[in-house]
């Protein structure tokens, strides 16, 4: 085997076309001495080979490519992922997406492959093990104030029925116009379906109010936290989500809303039809196409076009997706769905790339996110401690 810093490749594309060929089992062996060369020239580079030719990372991609792998965005960066790595015929699944974790993860080893002053590996936050990640659970309050607990459990009234984490209202059922709403706690998920049938997926630490039917000629619910919502289609009752003090209307459409009272900016992304944001404070209004996501932040608003529409919704789909993040927009997620709380020593300032199922407890989580070498951690009980 060769050594030498003259066979340390330096760049993503390259350390991601050796690993790829790792993974199909192609490489010469010129190019076994090239990547072997590289996961010896740090420790830090043999944690993140280990993280990315991981079997259950790149069960996360392939989920993440069955569900995405087809829309457009997704198969032009496919056919870029391919063309790089000199692909001619078309791979299986597993293999694509094990090219898009690898893409995903091209910052990272581009920082670990030309960084000579990485910190030395550190241990993974201890205990981190023991904390396990979200699951089904929230609170129902009706119109009255009683308080239902929902979580995993089954079982049926006039109005509604609970099963397996989702609870649908039965408007056929129903003349109650009174106002419910559904609280899910952090380390929380939960489904609702309307009395009109639009869906509402409910991440950690969100709180919708809504009405058990709707009546009149508009459909109004009241969000704080993060949703994403599949709206059934009526031309003759707009459907309206006020959340921040802003407004969403819509007639049928899928957009996801990020508004948490303790984040700055408030994002709308949509995926499918159109939909209307606007504010009487500060006076805005502006319609979305498909692609397009609002940001409602500071009094000022502004929307960008063509954004990655898959990340604004993995975590529908039980995935942690970070395309440069910064360590405040991993943490946030870290919150919310493990329930512990975050505190800096100093906070770190590079941005990171993963893919991690939100099935996994934190301890999984945090080395995948240590294997970039630029952040660590250490658990005190439910307190989260960083360090870069």
């Amino acid at each position: 085997m060769n050594s030498g810093d003259e066979n340390i490749p330096s760049d993503a594309s390259r350390i991601a076309y050796l690993i790829a060929g790792f993974l199909r089992n192609d490489l010469t062996e010129t190019e076994h001495d090239e990547l072997d060369a590289w996961i010896e020239a740090h420790p830090d580079n043999m944690r993140l080979f280990g993280e990315l030719t991981d079997d259950e990372n790149l069960q996360a991609a392939q989920i993440w490519f069955q569900k995405y792998g087809h829309s457009r965005p997704a198969n032009q960066r496919y056919k870029k992922i391919q063309k790089r790595i000199r692909m001619h015929a078309v791979p299986p699944v597993w293999y694509l997406a094990a090219a898009c974790l690898l893409a995903l993860a091209g910052i990272s080893i581009y920082l670990l492959a030309t960084s000579k002053n990485s910190n030395p590996a550190q241990p993974i936050a201890q205990n981190a093990g023991s904390i396990l990640p979200g699951k089904n659970q929230a609170v129902l309050t009706l119109a009255d104030a009683r308080e239902i607990v929902l979580d995993s459990n089954s079982f049926r009234t006039d109005n509604f029925s609970v099963d397996t984490g989702l609870i649908a209202y039965q408007p056929a059922n129903s003349v109650d116009t009174g106002l419910n709403a559904i609280t899910v706690p952090l380390g929380g998920q939960f489904k609702l379906v309307l009395g009109d049938g639009s869906k509402v997926w409910l991440n950690a630490g969100t709180t919708i109010r809504y009405p058990v039917t709707f009546s009149g000629k508009e459909r109004t619910v009241e969000l704080t936290g993060e949703a994403y919502f599949e709206v059934a289609h009526d031309a003759t009752k707009p459907f309206h989500v006020a959340s921040g003090g802003s407004d969403i209307t819509v007639l049928g459409t899928h957009f996801n809303v990020h508004a948490y009272d303790n984040e700055d900016a408030m994002r709308v992304t949509l995926l499918e039809g159109s939909v209307n944001v606007s504010s009487p404070t500060p006076s805005y209004s502006k319609i979305l196409a498909p692609g397009d996501q609002a940001i409602i932040q500071h009094s000022t608003f502004n929307i960008q076009h063509n954004v990655d529409v898959d990340e604004a919704i993995a975590w529908k789909d039980n995935l942690f997706v970070f395309r440069s993040a910064t360590i405040d927009e991993v943490t946030s997620q870290l919150h919310r769905w493990y329930n512990v709380d975050i505190e800096y020593t100093e906070k770190p300032k590079s941005h990171y790339n993963a893919i991690v199922s939100r099935t996994e407890n934190l301890e999984r989580v945090l080395k995948v996110l240590e294997g970039t070498g630029f952040v660590h951690f250490k658990l005190e009980g439910k307190k989260l401690i960083i360090t870069p």
